[in-house]
Order: structure tokens, then sequence, then C-alpha cells
């Protein structure tokens, strides 16, 4: 590959720092554009050495010079394009008339060093920073500007050259005139030794005719050539704008990159603010040319062809204003996805191409429904829904703000409510999603532009019960759309390798950890979803069965995991960051790893058959003090059991759980002390007046508590045993009772809700009304 080409990849800084290079050694940077192959392989790969000081070189390097101008002539006159064949013969003309052989020399060999040195730099140095705007695109884009950047440059000192022109030709038919006025007096005027005087004023108009159709012929090819460097720059201005528009700002449009507002966003402003200034600057140059394209003096005026070119010239520029502002508006702080009824939430837009407008823009919200947003995609037509939606929102107006120092202009939406939603009749109210339409209109003279954008989809609702199928929802909708869809068209099935990628991201970005599931957590999330263990990454799952009700949860596999998600943001997040919990894993991968461990070594798992439940399974002794061993897996706690005693004060109540089993941030699985991962928590008491009960005195006041009921409401001997339950599958618990043991568990269940504990919690412990004792 082409040193060259490497370097047209390069970061837009880098790329404009070796442009800046080319022009501080006054190296035309169209050479070594059009020359790359022939330059790298006689200058950079050449048999001349990298020092032309050795005597033996003064012969070569000459040569190698003479070479390299035949070249670039060569080049031009192969050239089918006007403004390439005059860069290239200037360039010539320019480098033999500045510079020696060596001197020539040198200045490439720099050249090249330089380029050589901003690759390197540049490859070991850039990092995408995170940005997922497609880095190749927008690198493409950002120098195909700085380019336009450095034509724009030449054509405004062109032009200026123009003016030079003009002045110069004013000022010779002013002195034309004054020399024919003299001569006309002294034709007037009898002077006996004037003869002579007058013939040297008739030599003089001549010379100024002379020199004013010289002047007016260069003005001509000046200012026709100044037209071709126009069309050329409008060309690539227009290519420019076309690729930014389809690859980011159509994109943008509707929310479909979720960008680093903080780096990607602000790169992307001030791409757009330059490219207007472009646009802005060219647009001045070509009226300006327009209007002064007659001079009435000499009878100078340009051909009609020539004006009809500048005139198209104008309208192109006008259209790519055009699309340029209606399409500069984005939305910077995205709404939420899940809005419930009248509450407040905040929102606000920013102007990529900062105040350019001439009149005051106010910036109105309005809801859209999918088959309103859908209508919108395809006529591009917000006027239809200003003042209409299908919600009535609270403060819809946006508030201007202006930062000076960055040019950022936004609007602000603050306390902004959605307080009535019209739903479409045929649409599953949770599954249905809305958007908020931006839009406003400016003027730039008498000139107006609409401009519009719209929010990432949201889903409504009027109760908190409805929000785990509303995140399903928005769920589907963020993992699997495609780029430039149809709104908010999703696909009905996914392959298990992108729903194990979406699974992963959504419980790090609901539960705000960035601790990624394991291959065991996707592989238990694989056979929890398929029902089965024979699934690959090609396997697919439907939408319908993904959130449709099965025996654990009436919202399917997504309510079961949602569940998982809410239980560790209510009560298992610090455990989870720190790898305590391995969550997803199945009841027959754990008990296989506890029977490996020590007596006492248990684990923390997400159940499987208990819709927000977390469980434990634990190798215990079966009676104290004998040797033999049984696994047992303690009933899934969902969030009101870990309310009326959290996870840690439970595993600190379990005597004979020693060490917990875990993962370490490396992948590598160790055992650490109950006592270090789960620190003992003291829990309030209702009425205790900030109180505190340690979990092993509250144990013993569930005995006390029963103990005293039984001596007062029991008959001696009557008293059923219960043993210590075993829990089938990690979900079903069975107690060995005796006759009548109804009304001892409600005497039991008095006593812990008195002491403030679940029943289970007093069953696990081991406690009975025959061991109760004061």
């Amino acid at each position: 590959m082409l040193l060259w080409t490497k370097v047209r990849h390069l970061s837009p800084e880098s790329v404009q720092a070796i442009l800046n290079f080319y022009l501080q050694k006054h190296i035309p940077i169209e050479v070594r554009e059009c020359l790359a192959t022939w330059i790298e392989n006689n200058f950079l790969r050449g048999d001349v050495v990298a020092d032309p000081e050795e005597p033996e070189l003064d012969d070569s390097i000459p040569q190698l010079c003479s070479e390299f101008f035949k070249e670039i002539d060569r080049t031009a006159q192969q050239s089918r394009d006007v403004v390439v064949q005059w860069k290239l013969k200037n360039a010539s003309f320019d480098l033999q008339a500045r510079f020696t052989p060596i001197e020539l020399y040198q200045s490439m060999i720099d050249c090249l060093q330089e380029e050589l040195r901003q690759l390197k730099q540049d490859t070991t140095s850039h990092v995408t920073k995170g940005s997922v705007f497609p880095m190749a695109n927008f690198s493409e884009i950002s120098q195909n500007l700085c380019l336009i950047m450095n034509i724009r440059n030449e054509y405004i000192a062109r032009t200026q050259g123009l003016q030079s022109f003009r002045t110069d030709l004013l000022l010779l038919v002013e002195q034309r005139d004054k020399t024919r006025s003299d001569l006309d007096f002294m034709s007037q005027v009898f002077m006996a030794n004037g003869e002579a005087y007058k013939q040297g004023l008739i030599c003089k108009l001549n010379e100024y005719n002379m020199r004013i159709q010289n002047c007016t012929s260069m003005l001509y090819q000046h200012e026709t050539f100044c037209l071709a460097v126009a069309e050329d720059l409008l060309n690539k201005l227009q290519a420019l704008i076309y690729k930014l528009d389809q690859d980011f700002l159509q994109r943008i449009k509707w929310s479909g990159i979720d960008f680093d507002t903080t780096l990607s966003l602000d790169n992307l402003q001030q791409m757009c603010c330059e490219i207007f200034g472009i646009v802005e600057q060219v647009n001045e140059a070509l009226r300006q040319s327009l209007m002064e394209s007659a001079i009435p003096c000499v009878q100078y005026e340009l051909d009609q062809y020539s004006k009809t070119r500048l005139q198209f010239l104008l309208d192109t520029l006008e259209t790519l204003k055009y699309t340029l502002l209606v399409n500069s508006i984005v939305v910077d702080n995205q709404p939420p996805q899940l809005i419930k009824q009248s509450k407040a939430f905040s929102t606000k837009v920013l102007l990529l191409c900062g105040d350019k407008f001439t009149s005051q823009v106010s910036v109105k919200a309005v809801v859209l429904n999918e088959a309103q947003a859908v209508a919108l995609y395809k006529n591009k037509d917000s006027k239809k829904y200003i003042g209409s939606g299908c919600g009535k929102i609270i403060n819809s107006t946006g508030c201007k703000q202006c930062d000076n120092p960055s040019s950022r202009v936004v609007y602000q939406f603050t306390n902004v409510a959605i307080s009535k939603m019209s739903r479409q009749e045929d649409s599953r109210a949770m599954r249905e999603k809305f958007c908020l339409l931006f839009f406003a209109e400016g003027q730039i003279g008498s000139n107006v532009y609409p401009i519009w954008c719209c929010s990432v989809p949201f889903v409504y609702i009027v109760s908190n019960s409805q929000k785990p199928e509303g995140w399903g929802t928005i769920f589907w909708d963020n993992s699997f759309r495609e780029l430039n869809r149809t709104p908010f068209a999703v696909p009905e099935k996914v392959s298990w390798s992108r729903m194990a990628v979406a699974l992963n991201n959504c419980f790090k970005n609901m539960t705000k950890t960035q601790w990624n599931l394991t291959d065991t957590n996707l592989r238990c999330l694989g056979e929890r979803i398929f029902q089965s263990t024979n699934f690959s990454d090609k396997s697919f799952i439907s939408h319908n069965k993904f959130f449709e009700k099965d025996n654990v949860s009436p919202k399917g596999k997504w309510g079961w995991f949602y569940s998982c998600i809410d239980l560790t943001n209510r009560h298992l997040k610090p455990y989870w960051n720190d790898g305590y919990i391995l969550g997803f894993i199945n009841l027959r991968d754990s008990e296989e790893i506890i029977l490996t461990m020590e007596p006492g070594t248990f684990l923390v798992r997400f159940s499987n058959g208990r819709e927000g439940g977390v469980s434990m399974t634990v190798c215990r002794p079966i009676n104290d003090g004998e040797p033999e061993m049984e696994l047992e897996n303690i009933m899934p706690l969902n969030n009101d059991d870990l309310k009326i005693l959290s996870l840690p004060d439970r595993i600190q109540s379990y005597r004979y759980y020693t060490n917990v089993y875990h993962q370490k941030i490396n992948k590598e699985h160790t055992l650490t002390s109950k006592l270090i991962a789960f620190k003992p928590f003291a829990n309030h008491r209702k009425g205790s007046d900030n109180k505190y009960i340690p979990v092993e005195s509250a144990y013993t006041y569930v005995e006390l508590i029963m103990s005293a009921i039984h001596g007062a409401s029991c008959l001696p001997g009557s008293t059923p045993t219960i043993s210590r339950p075993s829990l089938d599958s990690g979900i079903e618990s069975s107690v060995e009772a005796g006759a009548d043991n109804s009304d001892d568990d409600d005497l039991m269940e008095m006593a812990a809700e008195i002491a403030g504990l679940g029943l289970y919690e007093v069953q696990t412990r081991g406690l009975s009304m025959e061991n109760a004792h004061i």
C-alpha cells in the first residue's frame, strides 16, 4: 500500500499537520497527491541516499529533480481536469524558481519523513474513545473537509486577485482617458514645437490601449479559471455534505446514533459550523463576481454561458445550505425511555450550525405515535404535526441557552410532563412506542428553513406495575434495531449470539455495574430461554416466545430476567460488583461445584424457578457433630424477604456457612470467608427508635416468644417436632411434622412476626416447639 494512501486514512489532526508541513516547505500538496507513486518510488525508495551533501551525489540529485519536473508536466498534460492542469503547471514553475536541486530534494525528503512520523505516532496513540460513529467514514469526511478548506482558501485568494486585476484595469483606463484628453486638446491648439509632443501622446495612448487589451484578456482568463475552481470546490462540497447528511445527520435526526455528547457531538458541531462558513464565504464571492462581471468603460463582460454557470453555482450553494440547516438540529439530552404519566423530566436539543438564523427561533415539542413517525419519515413534512400529535405535553417550549466559548446553542426543556396520551386501538399498551418531535422555523434573509428532529422511542406507562413490560419493549428496540430503519421497526426474531450480547449489556446498564456475565451465566440464560440444552449461536428466539407467559413469570423470560435485575438493584448490587454472587447458574451446576468443596462452602445464585428470587447452595452436616454431609438449597428469597432481613444478615446467622465460592475479576474462582464477603449489618426493627437487634439475638428472641406461647396455650406432650426442611430443586421444601402441626405453625409464625423475621427463617434456623426453652 502506498504511503500516501495510509496518510489519507490518518486522523484529521494528523492529516492537517501534514498539510501544514507541506505548506511550510512550499511543496504544493497537489503534486504529492497526483504523483504519489512516482515520488515514493524515486524519493523514498530510489537509489539516491538521504544525505545530499555528499559530493558523489551532485550529478544524481539534479538528474532526479529534472525527471521530477518532466513527470509533473507529463501528468498535467494527461489530466482532463483544467484546474489540476493549471495547478501542476504553476507548481512546476514555482518549484524551479524557488529551489535549487539539492534544496528541492531535501524538502521532499523532509516531507516524506514527516508523513512517516505522523503515521507512526497516529498508529500508536489513536484510540476511538468509545465513539459509536463509524470512525473510517468520519475520518474520511474530516480529511475531505481539510482539502476543501485548502481549495476554499485558494479560491478566496484568487477572487481577491481578480479584484486587483479590476483595480489595475480601471487605473489603466483612467490613465488612457487622460492621455486621450490631452491629445484632443493638442489637436485643437496650435503649437509651433508641439508635433513631437503629440506623437509622444499617440504612442502613449497606443501603449495604454495595448495594456488594457492584455489586462482584459488576463482578467477574462482568471475569471474563467476562478469559475472552474469554484465548480471544483462546489462538487467536492456537495459530495461532502451529502455524505455527512446520509451517514450522520439523517441518523442523528432520528436519534439513531448513541454517541458520546462530550466528544463526538462537539466535533460534529464544529464540522457543521466550518462547512456552513465555507458555504457562506463562497456564496458571497460568487455573488460579488456576478455583480462585477461587466466593466462598461472597456466594454468588458462575461459571456452568457459563464453567467449561467455562476447562477447555477449560486443555486447549488442555496440547496447545500438548506440541506445543512434543516438537518442540523439534534437531541443533546434524550428524554427517558420509560415515561410515567404526569411525571416531570428534562431534555434539550442542540443547533449544530450555531446561531446562524437572523430571526428568533422557538423550538417546540409534540408527541408522535409510531404511525405518525412512519408518515413523517416518508414525507419529511413536520408542519403537519405542529400543534397536533397524540399526547398532551406540559412545558412543551424550549428555553434558549447560549454558551459563547464553545458556540453551543441549546434549547432546554425542563419540567416536561405528558399528562394524557391517545393510544392506537389495535395496539398492546406496553408494546406501543412513541417519540418526541422537536421542530422550529428559522429564517435567513427571506428564506425560511423548517428544522426538526425526533427523540429515541419511549414507552408511556400509567403505573409502576407496567415497568417490567415497558422495559422489555425498550430492551428489544435498543438491542436489535437496524441502521436507517423505518420508525420504529424491529426484527421479529434474533439469533442467540445477538441475544447473549444484548442480555449482558442490559444487565450491566440497568444495574450500572461493569461486571460482565460469564460464559456460565450466559449458558444458564440460554437454557432458561430455549428450555433446552441443545442450542447454538445460530439458534433463533422470537419476540413472542421471549415475552410469552410461562410457569415462572406472567411476562415470560424477560419478566424473570428483569426481576433478577430489580432484585440486584434493591439488595445485591455491592456483592454482585465484588463478584460474590454467581448469579445465573443452574441448580445442577451449582450442586456439582459445591460437592467438590469443603463442608460449609456455599454459593449465591438467582433462582430459575421463582421470579425475582435469590438462593444459596451449601454442603452441610446432616446432624451436628456427625461426618455425614448433605446438599442444602435455601428456598429462594425475594424482595419482601430481604426487606425483613438482608442477605448478609441471613448468611451470618447460618453458623455452618463458612466460605463463599465466587469469581474474581480475572475470571478465576476462589473462596472467601463469609465474614469478609458478607460483612454483618444490623437490621432496624420497627418501633425501636434507632435501636438495633443483632441477628443472633433476633433468633433467641423467637425462641423466648415461642416458649412463652407454648407454655400458655399448648398441652404438655402435644408439641409436634418440625425438622429442618430439605429442599427439592431449590424451590419446594418438604416439612415433616406430626399431627395437628398447623396450630404449631401458627404459633411459630406469630413469634417470627413479633421478632421481625419470616417463618421460613425460623424453620431454616432449626427451631421447633420441642427445643424452644426459657
